[in-house]
């Protein structure tokens, strides 16, 4: 049942996230000069990493810096720009994924560790 939950926060985790990319793509066409949102990775099996907590970490990184970038890192005119309120709608239901994510993630491990004493 928790893979199941996983699986289905990880496609809503990279929907948002692909709606972010459109949007952040958007911003960046209109205003070349500007700092441009930070990127953000999908999830997902196709990825095949070595070591899944270090790309959960990667992931966790990228969404704190897109944060620090929605909250006070963009310029007045790219908060202006039609496509900020859906980057920053995308942004909102990619950190509420994340979280979701992590949830189920830290309550995996406590489960794992319950069974080992």
């Amino acid at each position: 049942m928790m893979r199941l939950r996983l699986r289905v926060m990880v496609a809503g985790y990279n929907q948002a996230v692909a709606e972010y990319t459109l949007a952040r793509l958007e911003i960046s066409a209109a205003h070349p000069r500007i700092v441009a949102p930070p990127v953000i990775d999908r999830l997902g099996a196709f990825q095949r990493a070595r070591d899944p907590a270090a790309a959960w970490r990667a992931a966790i990184r990228q969404v704190r810096s897109g944060e620090a970038y929605v909250r006070t890192g963009a310029s007045a005119v790219a908060r202006r720009h039609p496509a900020w309120s859906r980057l920053t709608g995308a942004f909102g239901a990619l950190r509420e994924y994340a979280h979701g994510i992590e949830v189920l993630h830290t309550m995996a491990a406590g489960r794992r560790r319950k069974g080992r004493s």
